[in-house]
């Protein structure tokens, strides 16, 4: 087989391929420069966002676990029988 023609390289075709392989790299470059962005700056800003909002629906007081389960205790010590034999009974 024989192969037709000279292959010729000029300065046109090299800076013409060297054009189109810089736009594909830029383009490249940008691509992950966006989903750096994306993933380190956006989301973190959302992040930030969200805490602020839930900030304000958490208690930021703190208080003492031994005096809360003392309260609990005295609550769960509490009895309210009454003393029912001196009732009148509707039944009888």
């Amino acid at each position: 087989m024989r192969i037709a023609g000279k292959i010729k390289i000029s300065f046109r075709k090299i800076s013409g391929a060297t054009y189109f392989l810089l736009v594909l790299l830029i383009i490249f470059v940008l691509y992950f420069d966006v989903i750096f962005l994306y993933n380190n700056f956006y989301e973190s800003v959302t992040q930030s966002e969200i805490v602020l909002v839930l900030k304000n629906e958490v208690a930021t007081e703190t208080f003492d676990i031994n005096k809360f389960n003392g309260i609990i205790k005295k609550i769960n010590q509490k009895t309210y029988i009454r003393n029912i034999d001196g009732l009148n009974n509707p039944f009888h």
